[in-house]
């Protein structure tokens, strides 16, 4: 919570630094989202680049408005509405290598290798991901796109395993 009044201070400097002709409301607008994302750790993927983070940062200036965006920016948990979360799940899938993540996510955990991570996401389909994307990012748990992501991901693992020769569960 200490971290979003920080946020929110910094908002409004780079603000009416813009309204005394110091910048535009859109760089005011990156530069709050870019240290909201920064200060979330859950924002952004770990060990996410300055270029991946700006590169969000402005897409979703873009996509959103100057206004929206650091309205976004002040949230302390992020629900978009449907139309909005579409654009900003384009927007991380711009800036990111989005199977990349998931799969050294997975690989992370320790118990699944990268071989076998990658088996099961590649084979997952783009709009798939971006429609479970979409979903969290409208704080959606039980959507059906969820569930139709989990079901796709246990169906390939169970493809996988398969295809290795390897068993259980």
């Amino acid at each position: 919570m200490r971290g979003r009044f920080v946020v929110g201070a910094g908002v409004a400097l780079l603000l009416s630094l813009g309204a005394c002709g110091g910048g535009s409301n859109d760089a005011a607008a990156i530069a709050a989202m870019t240290v909201a994302l920064k200060k979330d750790a859950n924002a952004l993927p770990k060990g996410a680049t300055d270029d991946q983070t700006t590169c969000t940062a402005k897409g979703v200036v873009k996509t959103l408005g100057s206004k929206r965006s650091i309205d976004v920016a002040n949230m302390d948990k992020i629900v978009l509405a449907a139309p909005e979360a579409t654009k900003v799940t384009n927007v991380f899938f711009g800036c990111f290598d989005v199977r990349k993540l998931l799969v050294a996510s997975a690989v992370a955990g320790g118990k699944t290798s990268d071989a076998d991570a990658s088996c099961v996401f590649d084979k997952l389909d783009e709009n798939l991901l971006k429609a479970g994307l979409a979903a969290s990012l409208q704080g959606l748990k039980d959507s059906p796109a969820s569930a139709q992501l989990t079901a796709a991901m246990t169906a390939n693992a169970a493809s996988c395993r398969a295809a290795s020769g390897a068993t259980g569960k």
